[in-house]
Formats: C-alpha cells, sequence, structure tokens
C-alpha cells in the first residue's frame, strides 16, 4: 500500500526480524557484550551469518530472501538501565551500578556498532524512561543520565560503513557559514602572462591612448 501511494518512500515490512519484503533490513539485537555485536556484524560477511541466523530469538530473515544491497540497520539495541531497588518496578536489558558504568557501557556497544562496515544505521533503545521501561538515557523528566557532551562524542564518531570520500565531504560542507554560503577562499595568485599576452596587452593601451 505504501509504494502504492508513494514508490520513492523506503519501506521496512517488518521491524526487527523475520524479513521477507521491504526497503531496509531492521534487526533488534541486545546483546550486552560489545564482543558480541563485533562477532555478529564487524564484517560483511559475519553480518550475512548473523541474518541467517537468530541474533534476538527469532529468525532475522525468511525464505533465504536475498539481501541484495538492502541496507542493514541495527534499529533496537542497547537498553541499558540501572540496577533497580529492591521490589521497585523496572525493565531494560541489562543493569550497571553508576553512571561511569553506564557511560562505559554506552561507549562499548555505539563503537563495536561504529566499527562495523556492514551496519548502515542505528537507533538506541532508548531515550527516555517510560514507565516500567527504565533503559533511557534520559529520565522521564526528560534529565539526563549523563553527561550530554560525552554521549554525543561518542555517538558522533564517523562509522566505518560510511566510505571515506563521503565523510570529507560531510566535512567540508561543515564548513559552510551559517547562512549556507562556503566560507571566503583568497584566490590564488594569477599566473604570469605570457610574452605574447603582454605585448597584446601593450598594443591595446597605445591604441587607446
Amino acid at each position: 500500500m505504501t509504494k502504492a501511494l508513494d514508490p520513492t518512500r523506503p519501506v521496512i515490512g517488518n521491524d526487527g526480524w523475520e524479513h521477507l519484503v521491504g526497503d531496509i533490513w531492521g534487526i533488534h539485537d541486545y546483546a550486552l557484550e560489545g564482543d558480541v555485536l563485533r562477532q555478529r556484524y564487524g564484517t560483511p560477511e559475519a553480518a550475512e551469518e548473523a541474518l541467517r541466523g537468530r541474533p534476538q530469538h527469532r529468525r532475522a530473515v525468511l525464505d533465504d530472501t536475498p539481501r541484495e544491497g538492502r541496507p542493514l540497520v541495527l534499529s533496537e539495541f542497547g537498553g541499558i538501565a540501572y540496577t533497580p531497588e529492591p521490589g521497585r518496578p523496572w525493565f531494560g536489558y541489562g543493569s550497571v551500578g553508576n553512571d561511569e558504568q553506564f557511560l562505559a557501557k554506552y561507549r562499548e556497544l555505539v563503537d563495536a556498532v561504529l566499527d562495523s562496515p556492514s551496519i548502515a544505521g542505528f537507533c538506541y533503545t532508548q531515550l527516555t524512561d517510560t514507565e516500567q521501561e527504565t533503559n533511557g538515557l534520559l529520565r522521564a523528566d526528560r534529565t539526563p543520565k549523563l553527561d550530554p557532551e560525552k554521549v554525543r562524542a561518542i555517538t558522533a564518531r564517523p562509522s566505518k560503513a560510511i566510505p571515506g570520500d563521503l565523510i570529507s565531504a560531510a566535512q567540508q560542507a561543515s564548513l559552510a557559514t551559517s547562512f549556507g554560503s562556503p566560507p571566503t577562499v583568497e584566490a590564488e595568485p594569477a599566473e604570469p602572462a605570457e610574452p605574447q599576452a603582454r605585448e597584446l596587452v601593450a598594443a591595446e593601451e597605445r591604441e587607446a591612448d
């Protein structure tokens, strides 16, 4: 139906697992060890093998459907939460004891994803705590659990899935001014004119006099 309405719009047929059709293959993988993510997605061959298996207790792809260039996106991963107080409702995929451990685990997981040459994008689970789901980077009142600048530094590192020339182009584009104009570049000195050109200019000046 979506393609009938807008054939240009990318569609995910079944995000997370059991892919059969669609333009993007989204995978949910809540492995809490960076080494496990590296084993599954650290090389193109490993990623293809993971897609043929059950990285999150379900088959990632049905009927041996070939990927045929579809981007692989880790559309859910992470799920880090603080160890809950006794008797307090809690939902997460793994727990840490303090801020330092939280940041270290976040770096471990994101580094593994960004080091993959096969993962075209990712979505961390999750942005904010929501009721019993206490695995957000922010609390329910939107106050950050970690220093936002430290989280940004970890998350903003270029991915190895992006070709180096595209990274260079993006970095160059970031030099544009806030109004969208490129920075002023001083022109290089002009090459000395050839003798014939100098004589022509001199002749034209004499005629003008």
